[in-house]
């Protein structure tokens, strides 16, 4: 965390995002470095703990309280700490980025402002001067006593492939600051992608602080990877059902977000007990009989990847489950028929269908569900790698059909397993005795890198620390 020496910094009721009500935070200041004598605006004196987010991109003010202290009845708040948050408004907030149909030619902007407000996005290919203007649209949405900020989409085409954009999002006079993003390359170019699960960034509302610090210690590691977009396997905040929560974590999510497209898959977490901010935040690519809500599939570079969702069987009717294991066969027939352009496929979703932890869901009836239904169809269709969160630990499979180890790294002729959940959240275990089809398991807080190019995809587990703890490549069979 950045050591902050003495300053001064004022904020006002509109831009404190958890302070509802009369109960804002007009000044405090900093002493060096810790803590902070400050006043609310009903002139109380408190003092807290002042932090700044690893990108500094985000002022964070944690107050010992109790749940009696007037002063703070309207602050939302969990183990005796509250955050407030410095926010620019009504500058948007909360921009993140997700393909379009076509990752090559197309990106959606998406961004939150707290008052009504124009939908555009003005960009220009960099190095250039001539800007496009487009409009999109903008709603809300109500559940409980919670009304959301205004949601904004606005989705740019014909893009070209592999290409630098320069944009900002918006309206006149409330415009965000000017951020980037680069189109997805062809399957002849090499690409990165940075892959992760289980993140808690609602800070005291998603769960404990050592997990928020955790989280944010990943998020800004990731941050430094240059990757070409940013895959979140489910559990996407922990908000349970908190929705001040999942602004939160866009908030945090922005720096990363905002350059990147941010690709999801919904965890347990995202839908119970309810699933209206993950459906109302979070808008994946449609394609052909897909349901972009669930499951989607795009292509970057030499991989297809196929989003599913492991939560149907247990929150939705049969009906959608067996809607989405036909829809996976035909998308998959169609990419192991490409794979002369596209060689690897990738499979991503929440929970495991591998994993040997003593939690529940790798020895009872769940993982051996997924197994049943979807083992048989990524060894039918060439499956490469599938990749899953839920466990909050790290571990990587030997290529594998029905539980055996077919082939090798080198030459597979199954698929390979990885689990990485462990990108904040308390680690589960322990493990059990490791079976003969897994071939590492660890313990660490971190990310996955991953390399694919025409010849191979390279694995990378990441440490916080920064240390490639486990590694394999698959060569192209």
């Amino acid at each position: 965390m950045d050591q902050i020496t003495t300053q001064t910094f004022l904020l006002r009721s509109d831009v404190s995002d958890v302070v509802s009500g009369s109960y804002s935070v007009q000044s405090f200041q900093t002493q060096t470095p810790n803590p902070i004598n400050f006043k609310t605006s009903d002139k109380t004196s408190m003092t807290g703990v002042f932090q700044m987010n690893a990108d500094r991109s985000q002022l964070i003010l944690a107050i010992p309280c109790t749940a009696s202290d007037a002063s703070f009845q309207n602050l939302r708040y969990k183990d005796n700490s509250i955050l407030i948050r410095a926010t620019r408004l009504p500058v948007p907030d909360q921009i993140h980025l997700t393909y379009g149909e076509d990752p090559q030619t197309s990106i959606v902007v998406s961004w939150a402002t707290r008052t009504a407000a124009g939908s555009y996005v003005v960009y220009h290919q960099d190095q250039s001067n001539n800007s496009i203007r487009v409009h999109g649209t903008s709603r809300q949405y109500q559940t409980g006593e919670y009304q959301s900020w205004f949601l904004h989409r606005v989705a740019i085409a014909n893009l070209l492939p592999n290409t630098k954009y320069t944009y900002r999002c918006g309206e006149e006079h409330n415009w965000s600051d000017r951020w980037h993003f680069t189109t997805a390359p062809g399957p002849s170019d090499e690409i990165q992608v940075t892959m992760f699960a289980d993140i808690n960034l609602g800070g005291s509302l998603g769960g404990s602080l050592g997990a928020w610090k955790n989280s944010t210690d990943c998020l800004y590691a990731m941050s430094q990877e240059n990757s070409q977009f940013i895959f979140h396997s489910g559990d996407i905040a922990y908000c349970v059902g908190d929705q001040v929560c999942w602004d939160h974590h866009f908030q945090a999510m922005q720096p990363v977000a905002a350059t990147q497209a941010y690709m999801t898959s919904m965890g347990n977490h995202d839908v119970f007990p309810e699933d209206i901010g993950y459906l109302q935040r979070l808008e994946m690519p449609k394609s052909q009989y897909s349901d972009p809500d669930y499951y989607y599939s795009f292509d970057v570079g030499a991989a297809h990847f196929l989003v599913y969702s492991t939560e149907i069987p247990f929150y939705r009717e049969n009906a959608t489950w067996v809607a989405q294991i036909e829809w996976m066969r035909q998308d998959l027939a169609k990419a192991q028929a490409n794979r002369h352009v596209r060689p690897f496929i990738i499979a991503l979703g929440h929970r495991p269908i591998y994993c040997s932890n003593a939690y529940q869901d790798c020895t009872n009836n769940v993982s051996s569900f997924l197994r049943t239904n979807l083992d048989p169809i990524f060894q039918q269709y060439g499956v490469d790698l599938s990749y899953s969160g839920h466990i909050h630990s790290m571990e990587q499979s030997w290529p594998l059909y029905n539980g055996k180890i077919s082939g090798t790294y080198a030459s597979p002729r199954g698929t390979v397993y990885v689990v990485n959940g462990a990108a904040g959240q308390p680690f589960l275990g322990p493990d059990i005795p490791s079976p003969a089809w897994s071939a590492w398991r660890g313990q660490y807080h971190g990310y996955s890198r991953v390399k694919i190019s025409q010849k191979f995809l390279k694995f990378d587990f990441i440490a916080l620390s920064g240390e490639i703890v486990s590694t394999f490549t698959l060569g192209n069979s």
